[in-house]
């Protein structure tokens, strides 16, 4: 991770329950589909383009999606450093035990983001973070 010892995350619920949208059909291949289209599009292609390359990305995705999909989406995150977290809600209980199992020892802190899957960031979005992270710290 970073020289400074901070672990960077970027953290995407791709298709886990969130409250208020229980209608959904999380798991509908026509809308995985979409999604995944729209991911590529926008969120996916925007942290390909980070200058700040040192991040790993944490997908949250049921344990109901397809495998096609959950192959389809690894392809389409090809080239960053990518986690497919298996969760059943927008807030899995084992999310930080998760966070810390992949973060390297002697880290002094882990920042995280969150994308949905129709967002996109500036490319300079996590180094900005991270430098004002840095300044606030000293």
């Amino acid at each position: 991770m970073h020289s400074r010892s901070v672990a960077t995350f970027v953290l995407m619920r791709f298709n886990v329950e969130f409250p208020g949208y229980e209608h959904l059909d999380y798991n509908s291949v026509e809308w995985l589909e979409y999604r995944l289209k729209l991911a590529e599009l926008t969120s996916f292609h925007s942290l390909k383009q980070q200058t700040l390359k040192d991040f790993k990305l944490l997908v949250l995705v049921s344990s109901a999606t397809p495998e096609r999909i959950v192959d389809a989406l690894k392809q389409a995150t090809q080239g960053l450093d990518v986690i497919l977290f298996q969760a059943e809600s927008a807030s899995p209980r084992n999310l930080s035990s998760t966070l810390l199992e992949n973060t390297d020892a002697g880290c002094m802190a882990i920042q995280t983001s969150r994308i949905d899957s129709d967002d996109m960031f500036h490319p300079d979005y996590l180094r900005t973070i991270g430098e004002y992270y840095g300044n606030a710290r000293r």
